[in-house]
């Protein structure tokens, strides 16, 4: 790795690699991310220039880094933690990342997170996907647009399962989109029973119908109506 020979090695604390392209048995993910998450000792302003001229080389569309300083992360005894749109459960994610460089810091944070506050959070992220999902549908159907439908659905699942405890964070290395969605139909038998064979289709395709926005919508309508 080109990063160990830089002079920025000193100050990186954790380089973590998570999200689907992190799954080995994970399907249909051409169109992922490499999601990349790093947290430096001490802010540089040489250092985006430093690893933009690392990272270059790799396909920037598929290449998708968040760059943290620890004292962004934790303060004191004060957990000050937020990526982008994603809260104070998303060190639940990162404290199961696959550990590329260094100490996962999160392992040790998590301990202190109250599982209260985590709940909120991703109850907030799952309002995220839905706006999103809405918004999309109201603009021209493209195959990027199914994807990143696909894509948020796809996490709204994932996350009522973590919410209701039916799947655990450390399960979430382990899970591609097509056995998300088989567990959720397991789990969720009320909600799944007259989407059966769309949510099967699902587990492999990359595109979409107007007609299947409808189910979609459908389905995240009936988990508000059992809980979700």
């Amino acid at each position: 790795m080109e990063i160990k020979k830089s002079t920025i090695f000193s100050k990186i604390v954790v380089i973590l690699f998570y999200g689907s392209r992190s799954i080995k048995k994970n399907i249909n993910n051409n169109f992922s991310d490499y999601d990349l998450h790093l947290v430096l000792k001490k802010e540089d302003l040489n250092d985006l220039i430093i690893l933009k001229r690392i990272f270059k080389k790799y396909k920037q569309d598929l290449l998708d880094i968040s760059v943290h300083y620890y004292d962004e992360v934790i303060k004191g005894s004060k957990i000050i933690f937020q990526n982008g749109t994603q809260g104070i459960y998303f060190i639940k994610v990162l404290a199961n990342a696959t550990v590329l460089i260094g100490d996962n810091i999160y392992k040790k944070i998590e301990k202190k997170l109250d599982k209260k506050e985590i709940t909120q959070s991703l109850v907030s992220k799952i309002r995220e996907y839905t706006w999103r999902i809405r918004s999309l549908s109201l603009k021209q159907l493209t195959s990027r647009r199914s994807r990143e439908i696909i894509k948020c659905f796809i996490k709204i699942l994932l996350d009522i399962m973590l919410v209701r405890s039916q799947i655990r964070w450390e399960d979430l290395q382990n899970i591609n989109r097509g056995k998300t969605i088989k567990l959720f139909m397991r789990l969720n038998l009320l909600i799944c029973k007259n989407h059966e064979n769309f949510l099967n289709k699902l587990k492999t395709k990359d595109s979409l119908k107007r007609g299947d926005l409808s189910v979609i919508i459908e389905i995240m309508n009936s988990l508000k109506e059992y809980g979700g």
